[in-house]
């Protein structure tokens, strides 16, 4: 699949996993690992370069997790929160882009599918962000327009791109999914523990 926008894709790889108490994203799931699977989808997406940004346990990602053919970063700030692991993911960005996707490295349920149409929505408007919506709740990955990278790296914290979402409420392009697996993330052992044995929805 091709993107006529050039949108990146950036797998946001560098948390602690606090919640899980073991590191989540080498945990197994399907052929591979949680992250293999999130990777996998982005592979079979328009999302071109795909950026990887690692940190809490890296050297074990690295060693663990196919990572052949994507531009992998590390975050030496990660324990600062998610937004460093924005900022430095848009390091890679080339600016032939016009934008980039923020996928969550956790959320193993993402689809080609639901890539795709969030980045043919931004194609075809190139609105200041792209986020998709399941009966009314919000969810990711999200896109963001090159004119937002200078305020991203102005972000602190562990909020993301969160703040941007009330600043640019007016430049929002929802577009709306039958899939509830856009805000289902991998926090616990508990939502591992849903991830595998509750069947995927279809998007």
């Amino acid at each position: 699949m091709k993107s006529k926008s050039k949108v990146a894709g950036i797998i946001l790889a560098a948390g602690e996993a606090k919640r899980m108490g073991r590191s989540k994203l080498r945990l197994p799931y399907g052929s591979g690992t949680i992250l293999d699977a999130v990777i996998g989808a982005a592979r079979r997406s328009p999302l071109a370069p795909i950026i990887v940004v690692l940190g809490h346990k890296a050297a074990a990602i690295r060693a663990t997790v196919d990572l052949e053919g994507l531009a992998v970063v590390d975050n030496p700030r990660y324990r600062q929160g998610q937004s460093t692991s924005l900022q430095t993911g848009l390091t890679r960005v080339p600016d032939t882009c016009q934008g980039a996707m923020f996928l969550l490295g956790d959320q193993p349920r993402i689809t080609p599918s639901l890539i795709g149409k969030l980045v043919d929505s931004f194609d075809s408007r190139r609105d200041r962000l792209v986020i998709p919506r399941h009966q009314g709740r919000r969810g990711n990955p999200v896109i963001a327009h090159r004119e937002l990278f200078p305020r991203i790296s102005k972000l602190t914290g562990d909020t993301g791109a969160r703040p941007l979402f009330r600043e640019f409420s007016d430049h929002i392009r929802w577009v709306e999914s039958a899939d509830g697996s856009l805000f289902f993330d991998v926090d616990t052992p508990g939502d591992y523990k849903t991830l595998l044995t509750s069947p995927a929805q279809a998007d």
